[in-house]
């Protein structure tokens, strides 16, 4: 989470570290690849034991602003999974995938961890974070246990965003 807090808009959010690369500070106006973007993010948690696997639709290219709220999206699941869903001395494996169908972008977080509880929907929550955010990018999100075990966070949102939801 950002040190400024949740109510910092979105598009003045800082970009994950060692990201400056692929980041423009032009008011989202400017478009980045996804992919090399949540490959940095992914690194930025390499110092874990556990496996961070990244899978993004080749040439997917999205607004600036929008990956500002994705790089707070998945760093706050990733967090989390890394510290909640492995109980001691269990290795786990957090898998991120973006992609694009039919006009619409899906983020899928899912861990191989102790699944997701039923938590509250406070919205200074990581929980309540992560909903704000699909909400501010047209769409919505779903937190909880997967099938088979583990935990999912999914975010589902238009291709084309409107403007609007940068200020929000």
């Amino acid at each position: 989470m950002n040190p400024a807090g949740a109510e910092t808009p979105v598009a003045m959010q800082e970009p994950a570290a060692g990201a400056p690369e692929i980041w423009h500070r032009t008011c989202g106006r400017d478009v980045a690849s996804a992919l090399p973007f949540l490959q940095t993010l992914g690194a930025a948690f390499g110092g874990s034991r556990h496996r961070i696997h990244i899978t993004c639709d080749a040439g997917l290219q999205l607004p600036t602003w929008v990956l500002a709220s994705l790089d707070m999206i998945v760093s706050e699941a990733i967090a989390n999974a890394l510290e909640h869903a492995f109980p001691a001395d269990r290795d786990g494996d957090v898998w991120v995938r973006l992609s694009e169908a039919e006009g619409r972008i899906s983020l899928v977080i899912r861990d191989n961890g102790i699944g997701l509880p039923d938590l509250d929907h406070a919205p200074d929550s990581g929980r309540g974070l992560i909903e704000t955010l699909a909400q501010r990018l047209g769409g919505y999100a779903r937190l909880g246990s997967a099938p088979f075990g583990g935990g999912q966070v999914s975010v589902i949102f238009p291709r084309e965003v409107e403007a609007a939801g940068r200020a929000a």
